[in-house]
């Protein structure tokens, strides 16, 4: 009906509508020689547009963008706030970023301005005779 075209382009999308699911995965990670950290590392899985209404003509670009101008920079920004708390508290944090092509992980270049897909934390040292 034209009340239900209406609606669905009206109702704005919210990311609870569009992903599917979330894999978080924690990685034992080693730095150096005796430095252990863990990676955390999060997936989301979005839906695709044919997932929602067929009236509000949800394109993937625009899921995309949302995606990455929206809910990315909230979620940097959670993420900032957390990492600001524990290393308050005295926990080891470093910020890692993923490289696009695989799983390269390299130092972000500011830890103010961090491109942080994965979180490296609770830095520890292990004994080498071990």
């Amino acid at each position: 009906s034209d009340a239900e075209c209406v609606a669905a382009k009206l109702k704005r999308i919210r990311f609870s509508d569009i992903i599917e699911s979330m894999d978080v995965s924690v990685v034992p990670c080693f730095i150096g020689k005796r430095v252990v950290s863990t990676v955390y590392k999060l997936k989301l899985n979005l839906c695709g547009p044919d997932m929602h209404s067929p009236h509000a003509k949800i394109t993937n670009d625009e899921c995309e963008d949302a995606f990455e101008n929206k809910f990315v920079p909230l979620l940097k920004k959670a993420v900032d706030k957390y990492l600001d708390k524990m290393s308050k508290s005295g926990e080891a944090i470093e910020i890692v970023s993923e490289h696009p092509e695989g799983n390269v992980m390299e130092k972000a270049p500011d830890e103010n301005e961090p491109e942080n897909e994965s979180i490296k934390g609770e830095g520890t040292e292990v004994d080498e005779d071990e």
